[in-house]
């Protein structure tokens, strides 16, 4: 859904974003998270494993760096 979705530029749709548009679109939801991935695969879109994210950072520190960069 544009902006919105959960990649940054939203570019790139996640199986939540898929989900969240289905059913606000069609009123629909589908019980299994492997029915969102066959629906990408119905509709040629195809996979992309998510980048390598360095997982020890400290969140309250990237909060900080970006709120210094908004402000200069």
């Amino acid at each position: 859904m544009g902006a919105t979705t959960a990649t940054a530029d939203g570019q790139f749709w996640t199986v939540a974003d898929l989900q969240g548009a289905v059913e606000e679109w069609y009123g629909v939801t589908y019980r299994s998270p492997s029915s969102y991935l066959y629906l990408f695969a119905v509709c040629g879109f195809s996979y992309q494993r998510p980048a390598k994210v360095f997982q020890s950072r400290r969140e309250a520190e990237v909060m900080d760096f970006q709120e210094a960069l908004e402000k200069n």
